[in-house]
């Protein structure tokens, strides 16, 4: 049987198996539908489903369709720790994939800009205009590609930084990468703001209350408020009045008549 469809267990997918001769002898339309219901897989030489059990019956109707054979079902169903445990896998090996094109698109960015920061402290090298001699013309022109390569530079970083971001997304939440400390993203004070009401209520780390126990109130440091009053501070209680800063006010502004 060269033409049938199957359904592995294993993976929970349906996997379409025919020989190249048949899947070009197919119109225009039925290899759209195949890829839009199925993908490639390399390693094992067939179609395989995007959906899988129990959302089969469309990927089936299309089998069907082509004219394939029903071989039934193979390999043996997987417990859900296994199964988790192997999606775990593929999403390391995934990340994995994107931090290396993350550090393939970082040391690009760094050959790219390493002829401009190489000129860093020299003025002249920036400041020379374009002179309309041989050796001025070939000096602008060689600048003018040192700029290029430092733009395409910015690009390999922004790439980087593109697949950097997909590598930790790719990771399942229980192994993502702790945060540093000091982080805009989860540091109020760093990011120069005031801490809301979640930040006062988050237990502080090393707490009591953050390795599971009683809970206790985390001392946290508020930057000062900026105070709206134009006569500055209140003076505080039981500081003599010779001690005290005097309260700044406003100057009056004199009327002249001149009746």
């Amino acid at each position: 049987m060269d033409n049938y469809f199957i359904i592995n267990r294993e993976t929970g997918k349906l996997e379409l198996h025919f020989d190249k001769s048949t899947y070009m002898g197919l119109d225009d339309s039925e290899k759209a539908t195949i890829k839009s219901n199925f993908l490639w897989g390399r390693k094992s030489g067939c179609w395989i489903s995007r959906a899988k059990v129990p959302n089969l019956s469309s990927a089936q109707r299309v089998a069907e369709s082509l004219g394939l054979e029903n071989a039934g079902s193979t390999g043996e169903r997987l417990s859900f720790a296994e199964q988790m445990e192997r999606k775990q896998e593929r999403a390391e090996r995934r990340a994995g994939r994107y931090e290396a094109r993350a550090d393939a698109a970082e040391k690009r960015g760094e050959t790219l800009q390493a002829p401009i920061n190489s000129m860093h402290g020299d003025i002249a090298f920036f400041t020379q205009p374009n002179i309309n001699t041989s050796a001025g013309r070939a000096f602008t022109r060689r600048r003018e590609r040192m700029f290029a390569a430092f733009d395409r530079g910015v690009q390999e970083f922004q790439k980087s930084e593109y697949w950097r971001e997909r590598a930790a997304a790719a990771l399942p939440a229980g192994r993502r990468r702790e945060r540093r400390p000091g982080c805009r993203c989860c540091c109020p004070a760093a990011a120069g703001r005031r801490p809301g009401r979640r930040d006062r209520l988050r237990p502080a780390p090393g707490s009591a209350a953050a390795a599971g126990g009683d809970p206790a109130p985390a001392a946290v440091d508020h930057p000062p408020r900026r105070s709206s009053c134009r006569r500055g501070p209140r003076p505080a209680a039981g500081v003599p009045p010779a001690l005290q800063q005097a309260p700044h006010q406003a100057p009056r502004r004199r009327r002249i008549c001149f009746i």
